[in-house]
């Protein structure tokens, strides 16, 4: 009876030693592909492919004093040819269910292939990572074998995407490249006011990037910034790793299919308006240039109103060569609405709600935002145009007067505002 329990004893010593946070053993093949962040941990028990979906089988444990779900702790990505593979959607992946201290729950994740003959790189990684070590590994999809070193593995396929990396002849100086990651236009496009570029994505930095998080482009047609535009299969969202190249998609929706367009390839957070490419095209014959065409000047009469009712030429507010003025005052849905015209005399492109804000009071109170679908606030304008944009809030009631306050999106001290003063039952307006 004793050796019996000695026994047992040392081989619940082993499972405890060799799995820390309660694990079964996992299988020899996979015992190396443990990755610990903090106080949660998996270990890799199995791997299978199956219609090109990749499907990491893990336990997942924690030693938490909070609940914790894997969901929320680690995130797998693949990679084939320094490409990121797209998500795949696993039944019963018991990702989101929380764990307690010490506990084991047997979870999946995994993504699908492009193809079931390139290498895969697998990252296992904390689902927030600021630049915390990471378990990488690879997998043969033909033999099932793996290794946390690629050399260890067949070198038949390609080390980085054999996306087709040569600029298209009809654009080769549209390329623009920023801290060693570059976009090439190879083709243009425009389909039901739809504009649409389509550009190589390299990557030659030190890390992964994605052209969603390094790079945007804008359009313009009479110094007014185009509208935002879907476009499905785009890429945009994709890693890639150093070395290798996607093509991806970008673009917007055009005012109409005449006038010249303004195109801005720029860093996705940009601090410099010198900092980018800039072309432009002639959506009528599909011609493009770096230098501004005569018939691409700005012309404020086509971004937004000329005319500025008589009952409104008091209510204009300037700040620093940007301006609003008013040109109606409306009611709606428990809204108090102001239209106005804002316009751009300053030397960079701007946008009305990172230039003004209106406050309205009643009572003293201030009132709630109100959302305004179509309001152009978010748009950019360039040196000389107008847009038409509206802005305003919910009011408390429909009786007493509101103070209407317009003045700088972001104010410090004593700062001039334009302040008036709106009846809700008629809309009309004074000063005091």
């Amino acid at each position: 009876m004793s050796k019996r329990i000695w026994s047992l004893i040392a081989v619940m010593c082993l499972v405890l030693s060799v799995a820390g946070c309660g694990f079964v053993l996992a299988e020899n093949q996979f015992s190396g592909l443990k990755y610990v962040y903090g106080d949660e941990e998996v270990q890799v028990t199995n791997i299978e492919i199956s219609n090109k979906k990749f499907i990491l089988t893990m336990d997942f444990c924690s030693r938490s004093s909070s609940a914790a779900a894997y969901f929320t702790s680690f995130s797998v990505t693949g990679y084939q040819g320094g490409v990121e593979c797209d998500y795949a959607y696993i039944s019963d992946s018991n990702t989101t269910k929380n764990i307690k201290n010490g506990a084991v729950i047997t979870v999946k994740d995994g993504f699908t292939l492009f193809n079931t003959s390139d290498i895969v790189e697998i990252v296992i990684e904390p689902w927030i990572n600021w630049n915390s070590p990471t378990l990488v590994f690879y997998v043969d999809p033909k033999t099932g074998e793996w290794s946390t070193n690629k050399n260890t593995l067949r070198n038949d396929a390609p080390a980085v995407s054999s996306t087709n990396n040569t600029a298209s002849d009809q654009y080769p100086g549209l390329k623009y490249t920023k801290d060693g990651v570059s976009v090439q236009v190879t083709n243009i496009e425009i389909t039901n006011n739809k504009f649409v570029m389509s550009m190589q994505f390299y990557d030659e930095s030190a890390s992964s990037a994605s052209y969603f998080t390094t790079f945007s482009v804008k359009g313009f047609q009479n110094g007014v910034e185009c509208d935002y535009a879907y476009i499905p299969d785009s890429n945009t969202t994709k890693e890639i790793r150093k070395g290798a190249s996607i093509t991806v998609k970008d673009g917007f929706t055009l005012v109409n299919r005449t006038d010249i367009i303004e195109i801005i390839i720029e860093p996705w957070i940009s601090w410099d308006s010198n900092d980018n490419l800039t072309f432009y095209y002639d959506p009528q014959t599909g011609n493009w240039s770096l230098t501004r065409p005569q018939s691409a000047q700005t012309n404020s009469s086509k971004g937004g109103s000329s005319v500025v009712p008589e009952q409104y030429r008091g209510l204009r507010y300037e700040k620093d060569g940007c301006s609003v003025q008013v040109t109606n005052i409306e009611r709606t849905n428990g809204n108090l609405v102001l239209t106005m015209e804002f316009s751009n005399a300053g030397k960079t492109s701007e946008a009305y709600y990172l230039t003004f804000s209106v406050s309205g009071y009643q009572r003293g109170i201030e009132c709630d935002y109100a959302y305004i679908s179509d309001s152009n606030a978010s748009k950019e304008i360039k040196n000389g145009s107008t847009i038409t944009v509206k802005d305003g809030f919910k009011l408390e009631n429909s009786k007493d007067v509101v103070e209407v306050i317009i003045g700088p999106w972001i104010s410090f001290g004593n700062v001039e505002t334009l302040t008036f003063y709106v009846d809700p039952s008629d809309c009309s307006w004074y000063t005091r």
